[in-house]
């Protein structure tokens, strides 16, 4: 059914590459400069995690970009992430994901937040058509500092 595999947020399901299986979302930085995906189709509905402050994610870039950031939508609303320069080939993210995003309603602070529930991620890479980005492998943890590692 082509409406359960629906993606909404600019991005798509693509065999094209994967990290640990035989898809992963593929996201080409369009004109509105931001993609990402719901874990479900009711967006209501949140994924319980413990104790989390970011995400791991395995990106597969054509080309570096600077200046990304994510947000992901949590029990204590949408969370924010530092600006991340997104290497070129296969590296692993982990993005520590814990300050209210102002832009969607949650106010600004430098507090830090840790969630227990997720329902999307939403990322905003400067716009750039002739870039391709590969996402596989989410995992939601608890992030010490940034990394970005080679695999």
């Amino acid at each position: 059914d082509p409406e359960k595999s629906k993606i909404n947020l600019e991005t798509q399901i693509s065999e094209e590459w994967s990290y640990d299986g035989d898809r992963s979302l593929k996201y080409v930085a369009s004109l509105i400069g931001w993609g990402g995906f719901w874990l479900f189709d009711d967006h209501t509905k949140l994924l319980d995690v413990t104790d989390c402050n970011g995400f791991s994610v395995v990106i597969n870039a054509s080309q570096p970009t600077r200046g990304a950031q994510f947000s992901i939508m949590t029990d204590k609303g949408w969370l924010l992430s530092k600006e991340v320069d997104i290497q070129s080939g296969v590296h692993r993210y982990t993005v520590e994901v814990a300050y209210p995003n102002e832009s969607w309603g949650a106010g600004s602070s430098e507090e830090k937040i840790k969630f227990s529930k997720v329902g999307g991620l939403i990322f905003y890479i400067p716009y750039d058509p002739t870039k391709t980005y590969y996402f596989d492998s989410l995992s939601y943890v608890h992030v010490d500092a940034d990394s970005v590692v080679e695999v």
